[in-house]
């Protein structure tokens, strides 16, 4: 199999994944632990193979690690399922959370990457798994990339390159909070990029009581997953995975992402949360369009 570009760095870079950090972070966890309150800790680490990143959360170092693999990863059921799979069990035998994050400040925003309607999707669908979701800063909005005159750009990869590579200011945009103006209530001098005019519609104001938005799902979601998935085990459900179909059951729910272009018909009592849209079910059936997921109610509850 062919390595990707980031794989072939991390394997060359000397100073990414040193053996003589792990010491260091069993010191660390020492000093964490002596405090009366609990305390968390999360590596930032970039590590090739994948399986190296389980040494970061033995029981006397961190808590968790950044799991990167999900930034780069095609919208694709198949890619999906063995990324997310190879994740959970690689760090029950360390007994760690793993992490899910699709978005960070050094990488295109997911919905400029995949789509908008994927992105809320595959969010929806990684917000029902066992461990922690990174939100970053936008992505609750459905924020694209920005675009960027070359003379706003901050990037120093902008300019040692020249301009040939325009960089990751295009995801460190600020976010839009009001208004309907640039810059959107973000501040009342000039930030350090320039917010797109185009925004006005991605506001957090704009969103909070639109039941249909990014920001309304993102929060709905999140409260729900305390209330419906009490245990970490999950059971999938890749029976139509070539159709680009991938789901599993977790608690009182299954869930269900939909990547391939053709609909699907789901068994279900209840929809409990739909990444966009409301399908509804008839007769026990529910219908899952492409780039869509689902949570649903077990029949048995």
């Amino acid at each position: 199999m062919e390595i990707s570009k980031r794989e072939a760095l991390l394997a060359s870079v000397p100073f990414f994944d040193r053996a003589g950090v792990h010491e260091i972070y069993r010191n660390w966890r020492k000093h964490f632990d002596s405090f009366d309150k609990p305390i968390m800790a999360v590596a930032e680490a970039w590590v090739h193979p994948p399986v190296n990143g389980v040494a970061y959360v033995r029981p006397d170092e961190l808590h968790q690690i950044f799991n990167f693999d999900l930034l780069i990863a095609p919208f694709e059921a198949q890619t999906l399922f063995r990324l997310i799979n190879n994740t959970i069990e690689m760090l029950k035998d360390v007994g760690a959370y793993p992490t899910w994050a699709i978005s960070n400040h050094d990488s295109p925003r997911v919905a400029s990457r995949i789509g908008a309607d994927e992105a809320r999707a595959l969010a929806l669908f990684l917000f029902a798994l066992p461990g922690s979701c990174y939100v970053y800063n936008g992505q609750e909005l459905g924020l694209p990339d920005a675009e960027l005159a070359d003379s706003d750009r901050q990037d120093p990869s902008f300019f040692r390159t020249k301009g040939e590579t325009k960089g990751r200011d295009g995801a460190r945009v600020p976010m839009p909070w009001a208004g309907t103006q640039s810059p959107f209530g973000f501040s009342s001098g000039k930030p350090w990029l320039p917010l797109p005019a185009t925004w006005n519609n991605l506001t957090v104001e704009s969103q909070i009581n639109d039941k249909g938005s990014s920001l309304s799902l993102y929060k709905k979601a999140l409260s729900e997953r305390a209330k419906l998935l009490g245990t970490n085990e999950l059971t999938w459900d890749i029976s139509r995975i070539e159709q680009g179909v991938l789901g599993f059951t977790r608690g009182r729910i299954q869930v269900y992402l939909n990547t391939g272009s053709e609909p699907i018909k789901l068994n279900a009592s209840e929809l409990i949360l739909a990444s966009s849209g409301e399908p509804t079910c008839e007769k026990g059936e529910l219908e899952l369009k492409g780039g869509r997921a689902v949570w649903v109610k077990l029949k048995d509850f």
